[in-house]
């Protein structure tokens, strides 16, 4: 009868876990999340940046039709004169113009992932540029230059 004891310990020790094999799976299912979950925000922050130069175009447009009007002849100074409404809402971005020169200035906001990083379209040269500026680390960190067209 203890034979029989013995064997079926044995038996079930044979199938137990280690605790140096538990802490390798938990270290590689780390690893997985450690590299997967910022290619996965990268992936997030590229669509929402195309879907930014696409609303920038879009006001770019607009401004472009209001400073060719006869009545005008310059950029509008305010968004509010292009008469948008809600079609340039975002979650992830706050537009604004700036009339001194002549820029788009998209700035992300909280629930981009951080506030503060500008993507900025100059009206007169149709260029775009990340940041304001040289030292602009967060938004060079946070808008990849290759999103651009």
């Amino acid at each position: 009868m203890t034979d029989t004891k013995s064997d079926k310990s044995t038996s079930f020790n044979g199938s137990r876990f280690s605790l140096i094999e538990l802490l390798s799976i938990i270290i590689l299912v780390g690893l997985v999340f450690v590299f997967a979950v910022p290619v996965n925000q990268a992936k997030l922050n590229r669509v929402r940046v195309a879907d930014a130069v696409q609303t920038i175009n879009f006001i770019g447009e607009k401004a472009e039709q209001f400073k060719d009007n006869p009545d005008n002849g310059y950029y509008p100074v305010d968004l509010s004169q292009l008469n948008l409404g809600n079609q340039i809402e975002s979650k992830y971005f706050k537009y604004t113009i700036v009339s001194d020169d002549s820029t788009i200035v998209a700035e992300t906001t909280q629930d981009y992932g951080k506030k503060g990083a500008f993507l900025i379209y100059n009206l007169s040269s149709k260029q775009y540029s990340i940041g304001k500026g040289e030292s602009d680390n967060t938004s060079q960190k946070y808008i990849n230059e290759n999103w651009l067209p």
